[in-house]
C-alpha cells in the first residue's frame, strides 16, 4: 500500500524539507505540495490523500479554515507543522496524528509519518473524521490560541494539555497527573510530580476547561488537584494552607474557603 500524502506550507524551505523526508520513504507519494490559499481546498478533494502535512498559521486561509473547507466527507489524517505551539490544545482535541514544531528535524518528521501510516493501517478514518468536524465548530469561535481553546464554547471539560518539552517537542499532560497549578506572570506553571511545565495561558482560562469534580481554585494564583490535598492546616492568625500528598503546601485565600470546603466535602460533615 502506497501512502497518499499531501503537503501544505506557505514557506517553500518548509515545503521542500517535508517533501525530502518523507519521499525517502518508500511507501509514500506525495500527491499535492501547495503553499495554501485559493483553490487548496479543492486541489486536496481532488487528490483525496491518506495523510495531510499542514501548516497552521498562513496568510489568507489557515489550517484550520482550510480543513473546514475541506469538508468532513473529505478529511485524510492530519498532521500539523507549525512554528507556535498555540493552538496545540485544538490540535489534539480535533484529532490530529502529530503535532510537529518548526524547527524541526529530519527525525521529528520521521516520527510523525511514523505514526500517520500506523494510523492509516488502523483503518480508523471515520472516528478520526468524525473527530476533526470539531474544526468546523471551533473555526472562528476565538479558539485559535491556548487562551481561547481553554475557553471552549461548548463547555467541554479539559482532560490533556499540551506542553512543550527542551527538545520543542509537544507532548500531552493528562489532567489526572497534575498535582496542582500556579500563575507565573503571564503564563501557568503545571505541576506534575518532580516536573514543571509552562503553558502560555492565565489560570482563569485553564480553570473555566477543569473539571470543578477534580480541581478546586484555592488562591487567585493557585489551583490543586482536590485528590492531592491530604489535610488543611493553619498558617499565621488567619490563614490555611493545602498540604499535598507529595509535602508541598500551597497557601488559600479567605474567599476560597467555602468552594474548598465543597470540594473536600467538609460541609456534609
Amino acid at each position: 500500500m502506497t501512502l497518499r500524502v499531501a503537503i501544505v506550507d506557505d514557506e517553500p524551505l518548509a515545503r521542500k524539507t517535508i517533501r525530502t523526508v518523507i519521499e525517502a520513504d518508500p511507501r509514500v507519494q506525495v500527491v499535492v505540495e501547495s503553499g495554501g490559499g485559493p483553490g487548496s481546498a479543492e486541489r486536496l478533494v481532488a487528490a483525496a490523500p491518506d495523510v495531510l502535512f499542514l501548516d497552521i498559521r498562513m496568510p489568507g486561509l489557515d489550517g484550520f479554515e482550510l480543513l473546514e473547507a475541506i469538508g468532513a466527507a473529505s478529511l485524510p489524517y492530519i498532521v500539523f507543522v507549525t512554528a507556535y505551539d498555540d493552538r496545540a490544545v485544538r490540535a489534539f482535541e480535533t484529532g490530529a496524528v502529530d503535532y510537529v514544531l518548526k524547527p524541526y528535524d529530519d527525525r521529528r518528521l520521521e516520527t510523525a509519518l511514523e505514526r500517520a501510516i500506523q494510523r492509516v493501517r488502523a483503518g480508523d478514518l471515520n472516528e478520526a473524521r468524525r473527530r476533526l468536524v470539531r474544526i468546523a465548530e471551533l473555526a472562528g469561535s476565538g479558539a485559535g490560541s491556548v487562551g481561547g481553546a481553554f475557553r471552549s464554547p461548548q463547555g467541554e471539560r479539559l482532560e490533556r494539555i499540551p506542553v512543550r518539552d527542551a527538545g520543542g517537542r509537544v507532548e500531552m499532560v493528562a489532567v489526572e497527573a497534575v498535582d496542582w497549578i500556579e500563575a507565573q506572570d503571564y503564563y501557568a506553571c503545571l505541576h506534575v510530580g518532580r516536573a514543571s511545565h509552562l503553558i502560555r495561558t492565565s489560570l482563569t482560562k485553564l480553570e473555566a476547561r477543569l473539571d470543578p469534580a477534580l480541581f478546586v481554585r484555592v488562591h487567585r494564583s493557585a489551583i490543586v488537584r482536590t485528590a492531592c490535598i491530604q489535610a488543611l492546616e493553619p498558617s499565621g492568625r488567619h490563614d490555611l494552607v493545602a498540604v499535598l500528598d507529595n509535602g508541598t503546601r500551597v497557601p488559600t485565600s479567605r474567599s476560597r474557603r467555602p468552594a474548598i470546603r465543597r470540594a473536600l466535602g467538609l460541609d456534609r460533615r
